[in-house]
């Protein structure tokens, strides 16, 4: 499963991904599961999805500071 994380994506990685934002078109997943490929399962593994998206298979963790 992969999990959404609160960064907006840019292609390539500059460290902008380890900002929270409030909005954004194009919200970070990252991992994988068993189902993808070796190197989808790595947590470093990251792709976007539209922040409006809705699926069984995208999850969250909820982190208490």
């Amino acid at each position: 499963m992969q999990e959404w994380t609160c960064s907006q994506y840019e292609e390539k990685y500059r460290g902008k991904e380890q900002v929270c934002v409030n909005s954004a078109n194009r919200i970070v997943r990252r991992g994988g599961s068993w189902a993808d490929f070796q190197q989808k399962v790595r947590s470093a593994a990251r792709d976007w999805e539209q922040a409006s998206k809705r699926s069984k298979i995208i999850g969250f963790r909820v982190v208490r500071e």
